[in-house]
């Protein structure tokens, strides 16, 4: 019966090849802009958890601190609780990076009398996890400013705090733009059945009137809903990740992103729910249809 169902299915699909491919089409367009929404934030939040687990704070010395009390500092650091590793950084080294990242433009410092940058820490911290970033970081950076011969202290507070402000902002737009799109592809798919189902309403009241069971009826119509909506979102899905494939290859981090970092595509979860997604639309699509033909026919 399942198989008598599905053929029905096809040669609806053959008799209304126009409007099924214009409703496929569009509902694939839906799902293309969501799963492109979804997959630029998880890679977004990645990034941001990357920030966040490895976070760079610069310790800046005082002029008046020699080598050999730079490397107590050093060990000072060290012993913090949340510092994973530390690198002194000399004023050099400092000097030699600036003139470096100036290009054409490092010849303004040929004329300084001397290094005008301090000798320098790079720390990384690791905020344990359930806990804050930010405050966790504000509290470790305090501490490290209150070490004897430490100048200054700089790790970004309002970078880390804008991307946290970011991310909170991305997610609500993402849902709420999810949302819409999901509710316009319903709507696509309730019309497209509507449409497909006014063409043929002679033929089902004959089926009516000969004896035919109302789930022998609407079992083709729901068979290629669900065929309509995963077909469109799979095609979407495969879309995308031909888009992904394409710029992650010609990828490289920035001096921005975490060192370690690749853009990943959506996981295999995601992919899967998408697709059911898919089908779930095309299905509530036809149920709204056959509702609206039931009252039409009541009245």
């Amino acid at each position: 019966m399942f198989l008598f169902h599905l053929r029905r299915a096809f040669e609806d699909f053959k008799d209304n090849a126009l409007l099924h491919l214009l409703a496929a089409s569009t509902v694939m367009l839906a799902f293309l802009l969501a799963g492109g929404f979804t997959l630029v934030y998880a890679n977004a939040w990645r990034m941001a958890a990357g920030w966040r687990e490895n976070v760079q704070v610069m310790v800046y010395l005082q002029d008046s601190v020699h080598r050999q009390q730079a490397s107590a500092i050093g060990s000072a650091l060290s012993a913090m609780p949340l510092v994973d590793r530390v690198r002194f950084v000399p004023r050099e080294e400092a000097l030699a990076f600036l003139r470096e990242r100036l290009g054409s433009r490092a010849s303004v410092l040929s004329d300084l009398p001397k290094n005008p940058l301090p000798d320098a820490f790079s720390a990384i911290i690791q905020p344990p996890a359930g806990v804050s970033a930010e405050k966790a970081v504000a509290e470790a950076a305090l501490a490290m400013s209150r070490i004897p011969g430490v100048a200054e202290v700089e790790y970004g507070a309002a970078f880390l705090k804008t991307a946290g402000r970011f991310l909170d902002f991305s997610a609500v737009l993402g849902v709420a733009l999810s949302a819409l799109l999901l509710l316009a592809a319903l709507a696509i798919c309730a019309n497209t059945m509507r449409l497909v189902l006014y063409n043929r309403r002679r033929e089902l009241a004959v089926m009516e009137l000969v004896g035919a069971t109302e789930s022998f009826i609407r079992a083709p119509f729901y068979i290629q809903a669900v065929l309509l909506g995963a077909i469109s979102s799979g095609a979407a899905l495969a879309l995308l990740y031909g888009a992904f494939a394409g710029l992650a290859a010609g990828f490289s981090a920035g001096p921005l992103l975490p060192a370690d970092f690749k853009p990943a595509f959506l996981p295999w979860w995601a992919v899967s729910f998408s697709i059911l997604l898919g089908a779930a639309t095309g299905l509530a699509g036809t149920a709204i249809a056959l509702r609206h033909l039931a009252r039409l026919e009541q009245s």
